[in-house]
């Protein structure tokens, strides 16, 4: 994570495989892993009509370089995306959230993560930012409405 770009890291998967996969194919199998819930996309979506949404992930650089073509619903929700590996960090270290603040042009207590990972959350609020706990689908709506309801209201 943050240590290969996406042919590095085929040269690396190449390599201990034994394999010959081409880079759309690393990213097509990258992307299986993947599962977008459509609720979530709705969510954001409707988010998205009031302020601006991204999407931070510790996803690699291989799905940063495929999203478009092997998940083209999470593309086109989230125009605007971070993945760790731009900042050769994890989202466990506050830094990450110090400098996409700055990439992104905004103050950290402005900015909001929405997360499942008790150690992203608590390095985000380390960090500045607001955060809340989307253990699951269900229960992280759920949080999103009551926080943010009005926002999400069509």
């Amino acid at each position: 994570r943050g240590r290969f770009e996406a042919e590095a890291m085929l040269g690396a998967i190449n390599s201990r495989l034994g394999g010959e996969l081409t880079l759309p194919e690393a990213q097509r199998l990258g992307a299986l892993a993947f599962e977008p819930e459509p609720a979530v996309l709705d969510a954001a979506r409707a988010l998205r009509r009031r302020l601006p949404v991204a999407l931070l992930t510790d996803d690699s650089a291989l799905l940063s370089e495929g999203l478009e073509a092997h998940l083209p619903a999470v593309a086109e929700t989230f125009a605007t995306r971070l993945f760790s590996c731009q900042f050769r960090r994890l989202k466990n270290d506050p830094g990450l959230f110090r400098e996409a603040a700055g990439l992104l042009q905004c103050e950290p207590e402005a900015l909001l993560l929405v997360d499942d990972s008790a150690r992203s959350l608590a390095s985000a609020a380390e960090a500045g930012w607001q955060v809340l706990a989307f253990p699951d689908v269900p229960a992280g709506l759920a949080a999103l409405r009551e926080r943010l309801g009005e926002l999400l209201a069509d």
